[in-house]
């Protein structure tokens, strides 16, 4: 393979974690408040 191709599928696999991570937690990127605040256990994504 190309170092280009390893390259991107590193790049994708990275942001599909994010993606992943970020639904898991409840947090955004974009959020114009404070992030969620995590209690016990695991929540999924809070809206406004």
């Amino acid at each position: 393979m190309r170092l280009g191709t390893i390259l991107y599928a590193l790049w994708a696999t990275g942001i599909s974690g994010w993606f992943l991570y970020a639904a898991i937690v409840g947090t955004s990127p974009f959020a114009s408040t404070s992030q969620a605040s995590r209690g016990a256990g695991i929540y999924g994504p809070t809206h406004k």
